[in-house]
């Protein structure tokens, strides 16, 4: 199976290409895709269908949208490929393996190219990753803001590709081919100043100097004509070098010219010095020699997008309590500076000298005692976002700036901000403080007046002058560094409390903080800026393998490879143990280490290493917790998915939804769990796992109630759902007497919002429907009929017979003959004819002997359904006439309005509009209310083709367009495409064929045949 994106939204499967519908479908797949195996909201999904206002059904429409996609991907056996469409609370995921997306093949392709010295091997790769391109990324989908976000990111990707690939044929001596290249990217990006600074030297390096020439002054006229600036310094770079004749065959230069390329090799932050020709830049100053006392940063995270390093640097050093300052030296003459790049602001005059009890310049050798900042990470590459938030967060204000980096334990904080420090530490010429507070560790905290006399006595404060008190070091530090250019670095901090004293003052100055709390307090304090870390990618999670055993080693295993990396669920403390044991024992196969960790309740024993643990990192998170969060933690491993709500929070650990609701914030705060929507949370896969192990130590008798009350909020839950999303109808059945009424159901306003809420909680309902009694499990599967009745071919099948025999083994006579009635429906709709019979035969009787005549109607009505789809027409109208009688005998509206919407069907069937007529206006009586409703389409639907089938063609285009307006208000494509079909059938009658075709066209784009 293989989806496309570079070009027309495409997907194959094993018959050939899937027929995916119109644009908004297709639009959502392609947002699925771009954020594969990662959960997509329905906001999201409704922002990226929509180009203005959407549409108050937008919500409706969405799933629509998804129940086809879901239903088109099990038609063409996506499962056996590894491809599932998964609900999970407000969200849906597209799990996709690797190798079955262009756009991964595509991104793979390119960075082997990057990785690769040999340029004959690069430009193979490079023309394989041109050539998967089949026009402009993302054709036919909606024109959105978060779609052309993408689509702008690709073409970029692909534009960087062609550059690449020019760069490397020059390398090999065929400047002309990479001029055509170039130039038609050229054409089609005029403005672009590096393609055409690129196309200039090709030009020149094949022998047409006045072409080079040319486009130079081509492309300046254009920028100074629509844009009204200069040519930049790439273009004047390309043409100086061109005027001088300094290109060779390879793309490389020399003198002054080579200097932009020399300098863009620095760490950020680094400003740019004049080389000399042909020289090796001079290296920016370095932090100090390695420490005595090392320190070890967490582990460190990885991106598929960068290449690795050429060397590798020594192991990283273990965290050390004291403070350090790594100060920079100042040449002893200053060249003068280059401009300031991107990524570095100009520096500021250096501060006037202030009164301390020792100049800070004094400190070019570190005093005795005083450690530096601990050398960067080790094989840190990738989290490029997360290094450029922190760029834009500690850009200097007039008040200084914090940059706060939170996430969760083992996502890898420090190694961000070390690695941050030590890149662009020459920003900060007065030095660097850096200091663990150990707030999450089984260490004691950080004493803050310890903490304060070590960054004191770095800065040049004698020890005898020190003041005893905390207040009176924090005033000392204060002026300390007033004036001054530091870089303060506050790793694991609990609390903001901790972390105030230790701010330098002036704006000169810019503070780095990490901490697996949100500390709020700092943000609206201090006005930091918050820097959230999050787990990685699929592919990044492989690279970070790549990284650590070799590329040999994960190419040998690419299948364990990926499952190794889903185990550890993108934590790279998790992902970096796991490759520790791989790495230990050479002999040992990736498949080795993945069949352990495959085991769940054994999965966080194996991710230990020596004093390291995933699970060591989360005890100490969970016993820092207020008592009543920690104990919902350890009850919410009963729950059985990684969805929950306050309702739900609150039924597990016998809460008010108040208190519930409380702690699942204080859990969020310190990312143990991570907020979705409103009250609405999701747990990290191995915070889940260890949240299991703690629930399993609980008593067993405490477990069975706690998923005994989670069953009921459900149930009750459920029955509130379904009651607001068919107001007309009675309830499908009433609680067992032995259920407990939850302390809080959540409220449904609206029809939407409770089939939402349905379609939301599926997953998790039919995991609580496998555990559950069978008085509950029957009982749970009906209270979703509503949704069931609106995606009735999503899979419905299993869970209903599931409930089936539970509802026989509960010997429940009204609950069997409910269910019966329900799976026969579905059956008929799956066009499983001959089941769907032998179910609901006995369904009629049933509801006779437990007194429930509406259920007999409904069931009589649905075997109708039955015997006019095998040609049983007889059969069929004698069922719907007794239907009919027995429901109006039991003055129940919604099911007489049921009866005749299946007889004016019946009658239509069999040529005789006037009675189909009757009994279309008769059910239209029945069904009033301003609320979309489906019954009323088909009512409508069946009202036109009688009054068509009858020669009143005005009054049959009416009632079609009124199906029509109403099947539009839902939402629902396959009813509009439907009700459109009948409407061209009408036209046709009409003599209007023009007409009927565009009827037919639009119904094919809504829901191809």
């Amino acid at each position: 199976m293989k989806f496309r994106l570079l070009g027309a939204v495409a997907a194959d499967g094993a018959d050939g290409a899937l027929h995916l519908g119109p644009e908004k479908r297709r639009s959502l797949l392609a947002l699925l895709l771009l954020r594969r195996n990662r959960a997509v909201s329905v906001a999201q999904l409704t922002e990226a269908l929509w180009v203005d206002e959407p549409p108050a059904n937008a919500r409706t429409v969405v799933q629509s949208h998804v129940s086809r996609l879901r239903a088109l991907l099990a038609a063409a056996h996506a499962d056996r490929h590894g491809v599932r469409l998964t609900t999970a609370g407000d969200a849906y995921t597209l799990h996709l393996p690797e190798g079955l997306l262009d756009v991964e093949q595509f991104d793979a392709l390119a960075a082997a190219a990057r990785g690769e010295r040999r340029s004959t091997e690069a430009v193979g790769a490079l023309e394989r990753a041109l050539g998967l391109w089949h026009g402009p990324a993302l054709t036919g989908t909606v024109t959105s803001a978060p779609l052309a976000a993408w689509r702008q990111t690709l073409e970029e990707n692909r534009i960087a590709a062609v550059e690449a690939l020019a760069d490397h044929l020059q390398r090999l001596g065929d400047p002309a081919r990479a001029a055509e290249l170039l130039r038609t990217e050229t054409v089609a990006h005029p403005l672009r100043e590096s393609l055409v600074a690129a196309l200039m030297l090709a030009l020149f390096r094949a022998g047409r100097q006045s072409d080079a020439i040319d486009w130079y002054h081509r492309t300046r006229d254009a920028l100074a004509d629509r844009l009204g600036v200069d040519p930049g310094r790439a273009l004047n770079t390309a043409y100086e070098r061109i005027l001088r004749g300094e290109c060779d065959e390879r793309g490389e230069g020399s003198g002054e010219a080579d200097a932009p390329r020399q300098a863009a090799t620095a760490a950020p932050g680094t400003p740019a010095r004049p080389t000399p020709s042909r020289a090796t830049p001079t290296p920016a100053p370095v932090a100090g020699p390695t420490p005595a006392t090392p320190s070890a940063p967490e582990p460190a995270s990885a991106s598929a997008s960068t290449p690795a390093p050429a060397s590798t640097p020594e192991p990283a050093p273990a965290p050390a309590p004291a403070p350090i300052l790594a100060p920079m030296p100042a040449p002893a003459h200053a060249p003068t500076p280059a401009p300031a790049s991107a990524h570095a602001p100009t520096p500021a005059p250096a501060p006037a000298p202030i009164p301390a009890p020792a100049p800070a310049l004094a400190l070019a050798v570190p005093l005795p005692g005083v450690d530096l900042l601990p050398r960067a990470p080790r094989g840190f590459y990738g989290r490029d976002a997360e290094l450029t938030a922190l760029g834009d967060a500690l850009r200097a204000g007039p008040d200084g700036a914090i940059a706060l980096v939170t996430g969760p334990a083992g996502v890898g904080k420090t190694a961000l901000v070390l690695d941050w420090a030590h890149r662009h530490g020459p920003r900060f010429p007065d030095g660097v403080l850096f200091a663990d507070l150990g707030g999450f560790s089984d260490r004691p905290d950080r004493e803050l007046a310890d903490v304060l006399a070590e960054f004191l006595a770095a800065l040049g404060v004698d020890p005898a002058d020190l003041p005893p008190t905390l207040a009176g070091r924090a005033a000392l530090y204060r002026r300390a560094t007033t004036g001054r250019r530091l870089l303060v670095v506050v790793d694991n901090a609990r609390e903001s409390e901790q972390v105030r004293p230790l701010l330098p003052a002036g704006a000169d100055s810019a503070a780095l903080v990490t901490s697996r709390n949100r500390m709020l307090g700092l943000v609206a304090s201090e006005l930091a800026r918050p820097v959230p870390l999050s787990v990685l990618r699929p592919e990044e999670s492989a690279a970070l393998l790549s990284r650590v055993l070799g590329p040999d080693r994960v190419a040998a295993e690419p299948e364990a490879a990926r499952e190794l990396a889903d185990l550890c669920d993108g934590l790279p403390l998790a992902l970096r143990i796991a490759a520790a044991k791989a790495a230990a024992d050479p002999r040992r196969g990736l498949a080795v280490v993945a069949d352990q960790l495959r085991n769940e309740q054994r999965r966080l024993i194996h991710l230990a290493a020596e004093e390291i643990s995933v699970a060591s990192a989360l005890r100490i998170s969970h016993e820092q917790l207020p008592p009543t969060a920690a104990r919902l933690l350890r009850t919410l491993g009963l729950h059985p998915g990684p969805m929950v709500d306050a309702y739900t929070a609150a039924a597990l650990a016998d809460l008010e939804h108040r208190a519930a609701a409380e702690a699942l914030e204080q859990l969020a705060a310190t990312h143990l769990v991570t907020e979705t929507g409103a009250e609405q949370y999701v747990l990290h896969d191995l915070v889940w796992l260890y949240a299991r192990q703690l629930a399993a130590e609980t008593d067993r008798a405490e477990q069975r109630a706690a998923r005994a009350r989670l069953a009921d909020q459900y149930l009750y839950a459920g029955l509130a759902a379904a009651q607001c999303a068919e107001p007309a109808s009675r309830p499908c059945c009433e609680p067992p007497a032995t259920s407990r009424r939850p302390r809080a159901v959540p409220g449904f306003g609206t029809a939407g919002e409770a089939l939402q809420w349905l379609g939301a909680h599926r997953e998790t309902l039919a995991e609580v429907i496998a555990t559950a009694d069978p008085e509950r499990a029957w009982r749970l599967v009906l209270t979703q009929w509503p949704l069931i009745l609106r995606r009735v071919r999503d899979g419905w099948v299993p869970q209903l017979q599931f409930a089936l025999e539970a509802a026989m083994e509960a010997d429940h006579l009204d609950g069997e003959s409910q269910v019966r009635a329900l799976l026969g429906w579905v059956l008929v709709s799956n066009r499983r004819l001959h089941e769907a019979a032998a179910c609901l035969g006995p369904a009629a009787e049933l509801a006779v002997r437990a007194g429930n005549q509406v259920g007999r109607a409904i069931a009589l009505i649905n075997l109708a359904a039955v015997h006019t789809e095998l040609a049983e027409h007889t059969a069929a109208g004698t069922g719907l006439a007794q239907a009919l009688e027995i429901a109006l005998a039991a003055d129940h509206p919604h099911t007489v309005a049921l009866a005749h919407q299946h007889l004016a069907r019946h009658h239509l069937d069999a040529g005789r509009p006037r009675q189909a007529l009757d009994h279309a206006l008769h059910g239209l009586a029945l069904s009033t209310g301003e609320r979309p409703d489906p019954r009323r389409v088909l009512l409508h639907g069946a009202a036109g083709e009688a009054l068509s089938g009858l020669g009143r063609h005005p009054e049959a285009r009416a009632r079609l367009g009124a199906a029509l307006t109403e099947a539009e208000r839902i939402g629902h494509d396959e009813a509009t495409a439907d009700v459109l079909r009948a409407l061209a059938r009408a036209e046709d009658a009409a003599g209007e064929p023009r007409t009927a075709a565009a009827h037919r066209h639009r119904a094919d784009l809504l829901s191809p045949r």
